[in-house]
């Protein structure tokens, strides 16, 4: 699948004194892209340690020409950052995310949460961290294509993890359209197709899967995705990054939790509540107008009896009183939607 990233934002940072300038700001070691490295990910800190942004870092083709892709939202507040910490150094910081644009090309396959896969998986990788170097899955015909775009396009393999498959990074005007050694068009996917990938994998990306200011560069798996170096000099938020490190404390992680959830239908009682309210309008049936299902409620009306604090915009139905447990046999619902056609009828 092959799918442009549209939440995603690109700042060029570029000057003879680029690469120190941003040694001091970010958590990874910016020799890796000195060495010949084509990306990197690494997080940008405040002072207190915690993580403010997370992105990833590309060599340019020109001399001395960074980019920094990051979440689309946060492109002006990160410019502001490292603006901020510029100073008198003769550095150029532009927002160039109308200029260039970020794809991405992944095996969906590869995610797959099948509770077998899972389990093959949670042996072979359980207790490792993946290399850099390690070969992307990503069919290499496919690669060679893209490698085709060589004037102003980014062609690599995801620095964090060799399953994300390989990033792009294209001017605006350019369409990445691909074929594979078949001869067959590789898929274009939505907006959700690659944000329901990482989630399979437990990568989160952007402000919304790492608010910013919330967590630690250990916390948010920056050591495992190979966003943090430990063998650098100080940067800002070095400090209690090295020591939750060498202390090995780590208090909460990001991962994938897959539930294995079996629904077992059943008979429910609808007979009236044991201690029905003073106030209460007499329970009744409840249809959907959409459906047809019909549902015994327990109350209607704007203020329901069993809360002093809690009063409705207009008139609404509860099917159980939700302080009361329900008898055996009964299902508590709350806030639900019909269960044949997903409309709120509570």
């Amino acid at each position: 699948v092959v799918e442009c990233l549209k939440s995603r934002g690109i700042l060029r940072v570029s000057g003879k004194e680029a690469s120190s300038f941003m040694q001091g700001l970010i958590t990874n070691d910016m020799r890796h892209l000195e060495e010949g490295v084509q990306s990197m990910y690494t997080t940008f800190l405040n002072t207190k340690g915690r993580v403010m942004y997370d992105a990833i870092i590309y060599q340019s083709k020109e001399e001395n020409v960074f980019l920094i892709e990051c979440d689309k939202s946060a492109i002006s507040h990160l410019q502001k950052h490292l603006k901020l910490f510029r100073v008198r150094r003769k550095i150029d910081i532009d927002n160039v995310e109308d200029e260039l644009k970020v794809w991405v090309v992944f095996d969906p396959n590869l995610a797959d949460t099948d509770e077998t896969n899972v389990n093959k998986m949670k042996n072979i990788l359980q207790g490792q961290i993946l290399s850099p170097t390690i070969e992307s899955p990503i069919d290499e015909s496919i690669i060679k294509e893209l490698e085709k775009h060589t004037d102003n396009t980014i062609v690599c393999r995801d620095p964090r993890l060799s399953t994300l498959g390989v990033r792009i990074v294209a001017p605006a005007s350019e369409d990445i359209s691909l074929q594979n050694d078949r001869g067959e068009s590789v898929y274009q996917g939505n907006n959700m197709s690659y944000r329901a990938f990482r989630y399979k994998l437990g990568i989160g990306e952007g402000v919304n899967d790492l608010p910013p200011e919330n967590c630690f560069p250990l916390e948010a798996n920056g050591d495992y995705l190979h966003g943090v170096s430990f063998h650098k000099g100080c940067y800002i938020g070095q400090e209690l990054t090295a020591r939750t490190h060498h202390t090995g404390v780590v208090l909460k992680l990001a991962f994938f939790l897959l539930y294995s959830i079996t629904f077992i239908p059943m008979e429910c009682d609808n007979s009236k509540s044991e201690n029905p309210p003073r106030d209460a309008t007499e329970g009744g049936i409840f249809t959907c107008v959409r459906c047809g299902l019909k549902e015994h409620y327990f109350y209607k009306g704007k203020k329901p009896p069993f809360t002093k604090k809690i009063s409705f915009r207009e008139d609404s139905y509860v099917m159980k009183d939700p302080f009361s447990p329900p008898n055996k046999n009964q299902l508590l619902l709350l806030g639900s939607d019909c269960s044949l056609c997903n409309i709120p009828v509570c």
